[in-house]
């Protein structure tokens, strides 16, 4: 199992602690596969969770962060979080639920594999003769079938979001104006949690039953199985063969931060920059980017990304260098060579620095009555 993208775009872990804690998801709770502790003692986990949001609210709320300083904050803060858990409730306790939130939530191989052993079982669990593509399972394997039929049948994952949808919150947002999600985040991630534990307590129950080579045997079964139903895309031992026919719950080999040092402070923010150096370096930046506004061509751009001060200034800017390149025409003052956009100084005879029809009233371009754009 690979584990390179455990804390990148680390967005599961904060949602996925909620996720016992929430009322809503209490009739689910049995299905998920979570360590008792968290079951029966929600008040511990609770107290956590609750110091765990605070931690990521305080690092994150004053800092704009985004990639790996964002993903080293979640890291931290999962990583003081669980050792909480591993102090009140054990270092196994803790350990359990952190490979849980990893097959559940942030394994994206372990979700693709499970997702196909689901589908060639609930095939296997057909009646025979019901599909032409059907491999009949082997002898060991079918008088467990009745017994998981019910976790992986083809229409369990539309049951699952059948009464997941009747008992979650609508979404507090929109992710554009003219389409709204069905359900909120953490009831699509409590959907695919069900059918992942689903499918890995049928895997368990075929497990349990079978000795090694009765494993093997299934296995042969299934990716035979598999070819059949995916000729021109199958890969020989997509399904890892044996490798998730198995009592313990996967992912058991994932690094833990359990045993990771903590820095002093969650986030350490970066230290003041060297204004003279930086403008040193980019001052000629600032200077020809701050003059961008004046420029003729630029105007029909502004009212996209100016806020409505500034395209005033931005109204007031054009104007001026226009009166202001009227008079240099006339050799009053020369153009600065160094900076050939920048807006030039303006004699007391020129155009007055602000629009005064454009700061509360530029909404459109119709509204500046004196530069008329």
């Amino acid at each position: 199992m690979k584990y390179d993208n455990l804390w990148a775009g680390s967005r599961y872990w904060l949602p996925a602690f909620s996720l016992p804690l929430l009322h809503w998801v209490k009739p689910f709770l049995p299905f998920l596969g979570l360590p008792d502790f968290i079951l029966k003692q929600p008040l511990i986990w609770e107290q956590i969770y609750t110091q765990a949001a605070l931690e990521y609210q305080t690092s994150i709320g004053t800092q704009h962060l985004s990639g790996k300083d964002y993903d080293q904050v979640i890291k931290e803060v999962v990583t003081k979080a669980l050792q909480n858990l591993a102090s009140q409730a054990g270092r196994d306790v803790a350990m359990d639920f952190e490979q849980w939130v990893i097959a559940h939530f942030c394994c994206h191989e372990l979700d693709i594999v499970l997702h196909k052993w689901r589908s060639l079982l609930a095939i296997a669990c057909e009646p025979p003769g019901s599909r032409r593509d059907r491999v009949p399972p082997p002898a060991v394997l079918v008088p467990i079938l009745p017994e998981i039929a019910d976790f992986i049948g083809f229409d369990r994952p539309f049951d699952i979001y059948s009464e997941v949808r009747t008992v979650a919150p609508l979404p507090e947002y929109e992710q554009i104006p003219y389409e709204r999600l069905g359900i909120c985040y953490e009831a699509t991630m409590l959907t695919g949690a069900i059918q992942i534990a689903l499918t890995i307590k049928a895997l368990k129950a075929i497990a349990s039953q079978l000795n090694p080579k009765e494993r093997q045997e299934v296995a042969l079964w299934a990716e035979l199985q598999h070819q059949v139903l995916r000729p021109y895309t199958y890969t020989p031992n997509e399904l890892g063969g044996d490798k998730y026919l198995r009592v313990e719950l996967p992912c058991q080999d994932a690094p833990s931060v359990i045993d990771d040092r903590l820095p002093a402070q969650i986030y350490a923010p970066k230290k003041n920059i060297d204004l003279a150096s930086h403008w040193q370096a980019y001052g000629d930046t600032w200077l020809k980017v701050l003059s961008l506004p004046t420029l003729p061509w630029v105007q029909p751009f502004i009212p996209g990304f100016l806020t409505t001060p500034l395209k005033a200034r931005a109204c007031a800017g054009e104007q001026g260098s226009r009166g202001a390149g009227e008079q240099g025409s006339r050799g009053e003052f020369n153009v600065p060579s160094s900076i050939p956009s920048a807006p030039l100084p303006l004699s007391p005879s020129a155009p007055q620095p602000l629009c005064p029809s454009a700061p509360l009233l530029y909404q459109t371009p119709e509204a500046c009555e004196k530069c008329g754009l």
